[in-house]
């Protein structure tokens, strides 16, 4: 009994230090992460990432207690990727990479420290760590662009059909009223990061067969595009019939809100109805 609590301790001891060891050679980063997540609306999910997977490993305690322990090599060569990674990221300053090194160092200590049955066992939250972090900014301008485009088409679809006279000329909606733009924050991309990291919860704890579970995670894209959309329409019958341009406030905020509850609603209905 004395033997096992020394064991313990040691190794206690040891994966606080290694963690120690991580968290200094991550500190810039995990600094920057930290102000992405206060600064960036698109991030303000990110604190609860790390949170929900270490939810997701309190759950698996018991199972992973009666996995055999042991080590693996292979956890050495992903750590050495990472931390060249990680050096490559730092000197060409790119932290989106650097975060995603992080990630790929912590599994290989998982790896190197408790071997490959523990490693699969804590392998989901381990990955999910990747929607705490912001991706690369010229991609999420593009796909901002992409969405705003696509929402400010359906929404001229959808205002022409009930008969307002409309005129599109981008992303710009000119009604009889003056002009309405679909900017940036009515582009969607916010509600759809945040429901795709809700979507792959909702898709790790259903039953179903891996293409639904990943059809469940990719519907909520074109639910966010059409909750965008029918915000956008609401904002154009507002102007259109009160006059009346909503372009921030509360109103502008609460709708929002209603675009990401409207997509999760759906994705709830679709976990139903396919029963997974």
């Amino acid at each position: 009994m004395d033997i096992r609590f020394r064991y313990n301790i040691r190794q206690f001891a040891y994966i606080v230090s290694i963690l120690g060891l991580l968290l200094f050679a991550y500190a810039d980063n995990i600094r920057w992460l930290w102000s992405r997540w206060m600064e960036n609306p698109n991030y303000s999910h990110g604190p609860l990432v790390p949170l929900i997977s270490l939810f997701i490993v309190f759950q698996k305690r018991d199972i992973i207690k009666n996995l055999e322990i042991g080590s693996s090599n292979r956890g050495l060569y992903i750590l050495l990727g990472a931390a060249i990674i990680h050096i490559i990221s730092l000197r060409a300053q790119v932290n989106f990479l650097s975060s995603y090194s992080m990630i790929l160092a912590l599994a290989g200590i998982v790896l190197f420290i408790y071997g490959k049955s523990i490693f699969s066992a804590l392998a989901f939250p381990i990955i999910y760590l990747v929607f705490m972090i912001p991706f690369w900014g010229g991609g999420i301008i593009k796909l901002g662009n992409v969405l705003k485009l696509l929402s400010s088409m359906l929404s001229f679809s959808i205002l022409k059909l009930l008969g307002y006279p409309i005129f599109r000329e981008g992303v710009i909606l000119h009604l009889a009223n003056g002009s309405l733009e679909v900017a940036d924050p009515c582009s969607g991309i916010r509600s759809l990061i945040s429901l795709l990291a809700l979507g792959t919860i909702l898709a790790y704890y259903s039953n179903g067969i891996l293409f639904k579970k990943v059809f469940l995670v990719f519907l909520a894209i074109p639910l966010a595009l059409l909750g965008n959309t029918l915000r956008v329409v609401f904002f154009g019958l507002i102007f259109e019939t009160k006059g009346v341009l909503i372009s921030e406030g509360f109103l502008h905020t609460l709708t929002g809100l209603g675009v990401f509850a409207f997509a999760f609603i759906g994705l709830i209905i679709f976990k139903k109805v396919v029963k997974i």
